[in-house]
């Protein structure tokens, strides 16, 4: 459907429609409107996220718009902190992601356990060492789950 609508605005049609995806909204819009405060706030998506807009729209208790990261983040009670290091930005910003919903930061330090991803992208390994033992798992769900049972 988008890819759809971005046709038509490349042959000089102007189109206007609401979404609720503000993700895909910030991707393919070239101007936006947002109700706030009982006023209207418009201009290309990425002044909106510069003037504070999504912020301010979307501020709720335990939850904030990442404007840095274009994206919702959870903000529940954080439960420990790991230390994460991976060769690949994919694996390392997936992981992380992993990691924050379930109530990590990254920090610092040798108190802390640390969450190695090593390998290739196509069979990636997550190794996490805590108290002098490794912990191996073939996926950021068995990493979870292990973490989750660690709580």
């Amino acid at each position: 459907m988008i890819h759809l609508l971005m046709e038509f605005r490349d042959r000089g049609k102007t189109l206007l429609y609401s979404t609720h995806d503000l993700d895909m909204a910030l991707s393919s819009c070239d101007r936006m409107w947002a109700l706030l405060d009982g006023r209207v706030e418009s201009g290309a998506p990425e002044d909106l996220g510069l003037t504070g807009v999504y912020d301010r729209l979307f501020a709720r208790e335990n939850m904030v718009f990442d404007s840095g990261e274009r994206r919702f983040r959870w903000l529940g009670p954080v439960c420990g902190q790991v230390r994460l290091s991976s060769g690949d930005p994919r694996l390392h910003v997936w992981t992380l992601r992993a990691l924050q919903r379930l109530g990590y930061e990254e920090g610092a330090g040798e108190a802390i356990p640390h969450i190695r991803v090593i390998g290739p992208i196509a069979r990636p390994e997550w190794v996490v060492e805590k108290g002098g033992v490794e912990f191996r798992f073939d996926s950021i769900g068995g990493l979870a789950r292990f973490l989750q049972r660690e709580e």
